[in-house]
């Protein structure tokens, strides 16, 4: 028997609350999955999309990208009825257009491999769910060939880890480039500094003082108040007491004239002078539109998360798999739960991530 869906809807541009109403069950195709929603986390897009009226242009819509819950129905794929995964939902890539079967907000959801992981026992969903979006935004910034083309991580000589042939470079040469992160409590941010970190990379991540611990714990090498108003210049002084590493360039998971701004200064003002510091003058971008902030010669590029082939995806989430199990792969920033009862608490979630959230990514279960 077909299970029965319900889902919050957008029923017009800009509305002012979700409708929660019946919507389509979509049985999986080769390569995806069903899942019985467990948990679903919110995202500044979605605050964009409702208040705004940004991305979408059919209506109603369904939103949300971060998700976890039970497997309830596989197309082919290595996965079973009763696994426990989370993964990246699609609202903006509908197929076909006008269709929200791989939206988050609802009570059962497509996914599409490879963009999926299964969640370790001693995990809960909700805290899994805080990964996907992030992850896929992080990854497009720091991983495709046009934008900071960095080598994947891998897993560690030795470990029990199915193989997943991240990457044929050996990651120990990457311990002497350097990459800066702006913005590096944010989800995207946090992904981001742990992706690099875990791929050998010596990481300097700028947030708000409150959240330095969170940083370090995803692997950064150092990190700074980005309120400081000589944030350009501690940056300078770190990176020439370090002027054996190579800067790799920037992730800006903030992207505004304020964030794009310094990193410009700072990228363009190193490496001069007496040092012969290398230094790639580039900002790998997590907005559309953030190119206009670019000066001082440094390039600006946007990275989407659509952008990331398909198999460097796969041996990343495979990697993401293991990663996550044995604790390399932290679920930060942290779950911050704003509803219990599935659907209804949507709207909730999405007003509070219009009043602003720090180091924390608000999460609603079912």
């Amino acid at each position: 028997m077909t299970p029965t869906n319900n889902a919050a809807f957008l029923t017009e541009k800009q509305s002012l609350e979700f409708i929660i109403q019946n919507a389509p069950y979509t049985a999986p195709q080769q390569g995806e999955l069903v899942i019985r929603t467990q948990a679903v986390a919110v995202n500044p897009a979605d605050y964009g999309i409702q208040a705004l009226g940004i991305l979408l242009t059919d209506y109603p819509a369904i939103l949300g990208c971060d998700v976890a819950g039970e497997v309830v129905e596989v197309g082919v794929g290595p996965w079973s009825p009763g696994d426990l995964v989370f993964g990246a939902a699609t609202p903006l890539l509908q197929r076909p257009p006008g269709t929200y079967s791989s939206a988050g907000f609802q009570e059962y959801i497509v996914l599409r491999a490879p963009h999926v992981a299964r969640v370790p026992p001693h995990l809960a969903p909700k805290d899994a769910a805080v990964l996907p979006l992030g992850t896929l935004t992080a990854t497009a910034c720091l991983f495709t060939p046009t934008l900071l083309d960095l080598s994947l991580p891998q897993d560690p000589a030795g470990s029990k880890s199915p193989p997943n042939q991240a990457t044929s470079i050996d990651t120990s040469t990457n311990t002497h480039k350097l990459l800066l992160v702006w913005g590096a409590s944010s989800s995207v941010g946090a992904c981001g500094v742990q992706l690099a970190a875990q791929a050998g990379y010596h990481v300097v991540g700028v947030a708000s003082t409150r959240n330095h611990d969170m940083v370090r714990a995803c692997g950064a090498h150092a990190v700074f108040d980005h309120s400081a108003t000589d944030i350009v210049e501690q940056l300078l002084s770190y990176l020439s007491q370090h002027a054996e590493l190579k800067v790799v360039g920037a992730l800006d998971a903030i992207s505004t004239a304020h964030t794009i701004g310094p990193l410009c200064e700072v990228l363009a003002r190193c490496g001069t002078g007496d040092t012969s510091m290398p230094v790639r003058r580039f900002i790998a971008s997590v907005v559309p539109g953030a190119e206009a902030f670019a000066k001082r010669g440094v390039a600006v590029v946007t990275g989407m998360s659509t952008e990331v082939d398909e198999a460097r995806s796969r041996r990343l989430w495979a990697w993401i798999e293991g990663a996550v199990a044995d604790g390399r792969y932290k679920c930060l920033p942290r779950a911050e739960v704003v509803g219990q009862s599935g659907l209804v608490d949507v709207q909730e979630g999405v007003r509070r991530m219009g009043v602003g959230v720090s180091a924390a990514k608000l999460v609603v279960t079912f």
